[in-house]
Order: structure tokens, then C-alpha cells, then sequence
């Protein structure tokens, strides 16, 4: 996989917002993530595909439906400018974490 970018992120983020998932076309014609991003998210395991095909017996369609995986949503986290750099993660890195205000 190249690099992961912020158009990776931008996926990802509309990818989470959409508990049923997206269509690759949804994703490539109105949101314009390019075509070789979802394949990077689909080849890291940060997306999953399925294939469905829909349409009557004269017409068919596949249709190819994307959803973010948990791996997906821990490279969301990650890409956060407020993740945790420290090693910590979790919990931990909350109860690590000085109070607000600096009042304990």
C-alpha cells in the first residue's frame, strides 16, 4: 500500500458514517475518492468489499459495496491529530492524561 494520505482518512470518515456501507460508485463518482485509494483500503484489510447483484432477470448489475473494517477505524484514530503519540492507548492514555485545569 502507498502511503496512508488524508484522502485515505476522507474515505475512511465517509465510510464510518455509512452503517450499511457505500458503492464503489457512490465513493468514486459523487464523494471523487479515487479508484486505486479504495483498492489500498481493500488490500491493507481497512475496507472490506461484497458483491451483490441486483436488477431483474432482462437486467443485472453488480454492485460493489464497500464497509469499513475495525482496522479501519483504528487508522481513523490514528490519523486523529489528537491520538495519543505516547505509546499509550486506551484507557490508559486517558487515566494518563493531566486533569483539565490542572486541578486534580
Amino acid at each position: 500500500m502507498t502511503a496512508f494520505t488524508t484522502e485515505h482518512t476522507r474515505a475512511l470518515e465517509l465510510l464510518s458514517g455509512c452503517p450499511d456501507g457505500a458503492t464503489d460508485y457512490a465513493l468514486t463518482t459523487l464523494h471523487r475518492i479515487a479508484p486505486h485509494v479504495l483498492y489500498d483500503l481493500i488490500q491493507s484489510g481497512r475496507a472490506s468489499v461484497a458483491r451483490h447483484t441486483v436488477g431483474t432477470t432482462a437486467l443485472r448489475y453488480t454492485v460493489h459495496r464497500l464497509r469499513i473494517t475495525d482496522t479501519g477505524r483504528a487508522a481513523i484514530v490514528a490519523a486523529s491529530p489528537d491520538a495519543p503519540r505516547s505509546g499509550r492507548s486506551g484507557a490508559r492514555a486517558l487515566r494518563a492524561a493531566p486533569p483539565i485545569g490542572g486541578v486534580s
